[in-house]
């Protein structure tokens, strides 16, 4: 009987040995996959955010001698106030825009002067920039400096119109202008030129005179040197055209006003647009 017992013990005991090693292997080949609890949150889209370009429409003025353009707010005045040819004792060039009381302005200087131009005081804001060629640096101040950082974000270099790309007739012409009236500006290639007589495009070339000392002995230039037109002339409300000729040459003087009304007009403009015939 004992012997019987005992038997029975060990074959229990192998029994239950062997079943917890068959699952403790099953276990190991297949083992539990994790849950993951649900948030109750559901993903959203990333929405990327638009960016406005707050200068969008701001206008652009372009110098084409000295290779640079910046924007200034539609709300503020620009004005040239200097063009000389000797950059060392005064600039080049020196414009503005101006709006109530801030003021950013941009001097073309020769590079012998950057050692001379004093540190940034406080309350004037200042960058100085040189133009890839080398020949000129750029002087921009302010005393504003959220509107000096919103002009000069706009700032930029481009390229400079060569002298000799200009037909000698328009060249020629453009020269005794700036003689004549003691200014240094450099013409502005145009992409076409349209005449309302013959429906022609042909490429000309502006020469901007806005906020220039000329005046209307201009127009008295004008009609000793060229040869009027007045089947092509013509004005209305602020502004007008008069056209003018030679054997060569055909010129528009474009002259007026962007804003305002007849008893009080504003931002006045003033260019002459010329092609070869």
């Amino acid at each position: 009987m004992k012997k019987t017992t005992l038997l029975l013990i060990i074959l229990l005991a192998i029994f239950f040995t062997s079943t917890l090693v068959l699952l403790y292997l099953n276990f190991a080949k297949n083992p539990t996959s994790s849950i993951t609890p649900t948030t109750g949150i559901i993903p959203t889209e990333e929405i990327t955010p638009t960016i406005i370009d707050s200068t969008a429409d701001w206008k652009t003025y372009q110098d084409t001698k000295y290779g640079y353009q910046f924007s200034c707010p539609p709300t503020s005045v620009h004005k040239i106030q200097l063009t000389t040819t000797d950059g060392t004792s005064k600039p080049y060039k020196d414009e503005i825009c101006s709006e109530n009381r801030n003021q950013v302005s941009i001097q073309v200087l020769d590079p012998i002067m950057k050692t001379k131009i004093p540190d940034s005081e406080e309350g004037i804001y200042q960058e100085i920039k040189t133009t890839p060629d080398k020949k000129f640096i750029i002087l921009i101040q302010g005393f504003d400096s959220t509107y000096f950082d919103q002009i000069l974000s706009t700032f930029k270099f481009t390229k400079p119109t060569t002298e000799s790309s200009i037909p000698k007739p328009i060249s020629d012409f453009f020269a005794k202008i700036n003689q004549k009236f003691g200014l240094n500006i450099v013409p502005t290639a145009e992409n076409e030129f349209y005449s309302p007589s013959d429906m022609i495009a042909k490429k000309s070339w502006k020469l901007d005179l806005t906020n220039t000392p000329v005046d209307k002995s201009f127009v008295t230039f004008l009609h000793q040197q060229l040869q009027p037109n007045d089947l092509e002339s013509g004005g209305v409300g602020g502004g007008g055209v008069d056209a003018y000729q030679n054997s060569q040459i055909k010129c528009y003087h474009i002259y007026g006003y962007r804003s305002g009304d007849p008893t009080n007009w504003t931002d006045p403009f003033s260019y002459l647009s010329c092609a070869e015939k």
